[in-house]
């Protein structure tokens, strides 16, 4: 089987919905029309209202873990950030490591004031949780 784009929903939600479909209700269709669902999570919501949480996460992790996915990285990435990437996969955000690149991309404001801007706050604030001893602004 080829790979899975996830962008074209329309050709993988009938793959998905067919090996979760012996595990939800035939009138499943119903279900989810009668509660209006305002957002995605609140029609996973009625589903797992009405069928087995465990079984439906734990069969549709083993669905796309034996398919190959195609992703996007959705961010403007510099020639050596593809690079980067390239040789060593995508990375945990490691914002200390990301000052050069906040700098430039900030600095180009109009109304940027470099000698008044708050580098190492933004660098926090964007940082390292509480959990690894960085103090919040």
């Amino acid at each position: 089987m080829a790979a899975i784009d996830f962008d074209e929903i329309d050709d993988w939600a009938p793959l998905l919905r067919s090996v979760l479909q012996v595990f939800l209700p035939s009138d499943i269709e119903n279900v989810l029309v009668s509660r209006l669902p305002e957002f995605v999570e609140d029609a996973l919501d009625a589903i797992f209202e009405v069928s087995d949480r465990n079984v439906i996460i734990n069969t549709a992790l083993d669905w796309v873990r034996s398919e190959t996915i195609v992703g996007y990285h959705g961010t403007r990435l510099t020639p050596e950030e593809i690079e980067s990437i390239r040789e060593h996969g995508l990375l945990p955000l490691d914002a200390s490591a990301r000052r050069i690149r906040l700098t430039r991309a900030l600095s180009q404001h109009p109304d940027q004031r470099q000698q008044s801007w708050p580098v190492p706050s933004a660098k926090v604030a964007g940082g390292p949780s509480r959990r690894e001893g960085v103090a919040r602004p």
